[in-house]
């Protein structure tokens, strides 16, 4: 009672709503279109390669399409 008196209902009703939303992702609704038009990249495990007494670091990276 005292919820809706002071007008909280609604806010908490957002909440709870952007709460759910966000672990379920239902508010993206063509996720594979959002991917490949940011441009995202995969990458692959980083390794350390041995080159010439020292390390080098190595990745490689894979454009999503």
């Amino acid at each position: 009672m005292v919820i809706k008196n002071l007008g909280f209902q609604e806010p908490i009703n957002r909440v709870a709503d952007a709460l759910q939303k966000s672990r379920i992702g239902n508010d993206i609704p063509h996720k594979e279109l959002v991917v490949r038009n940011i441009r995202t990249v995969t990458l692959k495990p980083v390794s350390l390669v041995n080159k010439d007494g020292g390390y080098k670091i190595t990745t490689e990276l894979t454009p999503q399409r």
